[in-house]
């Protein structure tokens, strides 16, 4: 170091020319840090800096994350919510009236009062399978696939035919055309053209019959053939939308005639004359009395 430098620091002034030396004034401006460095201390202040930047950086980090997860999970979510087909349920049903519907593979439903079927829109050509509650006559368009009718009885198919099923109570089946198979947990069994079959606890029983009566519903043909008075107005009640009450002397009277879509009225009158019987028509309800048969 040059001497001349400490006396100049001592006395702390400079001439103009000492003002030039730039290396005297590195020397002035360090000679008034008055202590040490400290070293440790300084360290903690950048490391505590870092620390804190590290910590920050990593919490944005994890918020990033998270939007990118949720923005995936709501991404695929929209793909497969978009590209899965809902089953639509399609409903048919009568009121007080019939009902006639076609169905999407051009098979005919005629719904008798107070009746439904319902199907999948989506799967119907392919599968063929609906529900019915109530009764309805059928005309099955032939098809690749077999025609099936759940019911809470049982079950019912067939390929191509026309048919009578009636599903109130226990089932009911009678066939105009062709053949249908009938299955329930008990039993199973085939019914062809004229054959009429029912359900009891699960066992089928057939026979033959012309189901003029069992149609009666839906054409308004009726034929009786020694039928008693209690049956005969079960067949009216359908078609004509009233109740009938009978007294119990004439329940078991018999009948004997055939009409077809006869107001109500002449109806009565035929009862009357046939079985000397009283017949009172109020409004949703006939009333037959009588002192009984011969």
């Amino acid at each position: 170091m040059d001497k001349n430098w400490v006396n100049r620091y001592q006395n702390r002034k400079q001439s103009e020319s000492e003002k030039l030396d730039d290396d005297f004034d590195l020397f002035m401006q360090m000679s008034e840090y008055q202590s040490a460095v400290d070293t440790e201390r300084a360290w903690q202040k950048v490391n505590s800096s870092i620390t804190k930047k590290q910590s920050v950086t990593s919490y944005l980090m994890k918020i990033a994350a998270v939007l990118v997860l949720g923005i995936g999970i709501l991404a695929l979510s929209n793909y497969y919510l978009g590209n899965t087909t809902e089953q639509t349920i399609a409903t048919f049903a009568s009121g007080d009236a019939l009902s006639t519907h076609q169905l999407p593979d051009g098979s005919i439903v005629t719904l008798s009062p107070h009746s439904k079927i319902s199907f999948e829109t989506e799967t119907f050509k392919a599968q063929r399978h609906l529900q019915l509650e109530g009764e309805a006559y059928f005309e099955v368009r032939k098809g690749s696939n077999p025609f099936t009718i759940n019911n809470k009885s049982g079950k019912v198919t067939v390929l191509g035919t026309s048919f009578n099923l009636n599903t109130s109570k226990e089932l009911e089946l009678f066939v105009t055309s062709g053949i249908v198979q009938v299955r329930t947990k008990q039993d199973s069994k085939k019914v062809t053209k004229g054959e009429y079959l029912i359900s009891k606890n699960g066992m089928l029983s057939k026979q033959v019959t012309d189901g003029t009566n069992l149609m009666s519903w839906k054409t308004g043909h009726f034929k009786f053939d020694n039928e008693p008075l209690e049956n005969v107005v079960t067949y009216l009640e359908k078609y004509y939308k009233v109740d009938f009450v009978l007294s119990r002397s004439i329940k078991k009277c018999t009948l004997n005639a055939e009409f077809e879509k006869l107001p109500l009225e002449e109806i009565a009158d035929i009862l009357s004359t046939v079985l000397d019987v009283n017949v009172s028509i109020k409004p949703n309800k006939v009333k037959i009395s009588g002192s009984g048969c011969d």
